[in-house]
């Protein structure tokens, strides 16, 4: 856990819109630091109802592994931390950039494949909480993932 740094995360915002209204090509260098202070910093607590066992969401945050992100939530239940994981890869479909989850996780237990989609839902609190930023990658021409950072890339309006 962080403490959010709203400040850095707005300036974080920032970088990726200006870089989105450029009329050149542009790409913004995202580290996992950055990453996880942006989602502390604007995913407060969803709604309890909604979210997965009705437990208190604790935090929302990532990892960045070789093409693909881990986005995480961690939630509380009787006092007693419950870690919820989904793994996402980049894909462009047609215009849009989009995320392919390609499995998921309840601590260390793999959720089976013919569960990810139920259990993909238990996410959607925390998706619509990031609904902005979501948009804004989705407008990216590509997106490259390292352990060490997440590089977005836009086209720009001048070609």
């Amino acid at each position: 856990a962080i403490i959010p740094r709203p400040a850095l995360a707005s300036l974080l915002a920032a970088d990726v819109q200006s870089a989105i209204a450029s009329g050149y090509p542009r790409t913004v260098e995202v580290s996992p630091e950055s990453a996880n202070n942006f989602l502390s910093s604007r995913v407060e607590g969803a709604d309890p109802q909604r979210m997965v066992l009705w437990a208190r969401l604790a935090r929302v945050y990532t990892r960045f592994l070789s093409g693909r992100a881990v986005l995480g939530v961690e939630q509380r239940l009787a006092g007693h931390p419950v870690f919820l994981q989904l793994v996402i890869r980049p894909s462009r479909e047609g215009e849009r950039m989009s995320a392919v989850v390609e499995s998921g996780s309840i601590g260390r237990l793999p959720v089976p494949g013919f569960l990810l989609g139920l259990f993909q839902r238990s996410f959607r609190p925390v998706i619509q909480a990031l609904d902005g930023p979501t948009s804004w990658l989705s407008q990216a021409e590509g997106i490259s993932i390292s352990p060490e950072s997440a590089v977005p890339s836009w086209r720009g309006s001048r070609e």
